[in-house]
C-alpha cells in the first residue's frame, strides 16, 4: 500500500525504515491474508495477484488488464 500511495501521491516517499513500512502496511496485510481463506475464487485470484507482484512483467500485464477493464 505504501508503493500504491506513492504512485497516487508522487510527492510522498515510501518509508525507508522497516518498522515504518510495517506500521503503514500491517493492517492491509492482515486484512488481505485473513480474508483469502474465506473468499472462494476471488481469494484465489487475490493470491495470484500477490504472486504476480513479484515480477515486473507480470505486474505490467495485470495493470494492462485493469486499465482495459476500467476503459470498458
Amino acid at each position: 500500500m505504501s508503493t500504491l500511495r506513492t504512485m497516487v501521491f508522487p510527492d510522498r516517499t515510501v518509508p525507508s525504515a522497516p518498522w515504518d513500512f510495517e506500521a503503514e502496511n500491517f493492517a492491509w496485510i492482515d486484512f488481505l491474508w485473513s480474508a483469502l481463506g474465506r473468499s472462494g475464487d476471488v481469494g484465489k485470484d487475490v493470491e495470484l495477484v500477490y504472486n504476480k507482484l513479484q515480477s515486473r512483467k507480470q505486474l505490467q500485464g495485470l495493470i494492462s488488464n485493469l486499465a482495459g477493464g476500467i476503459v470498458k
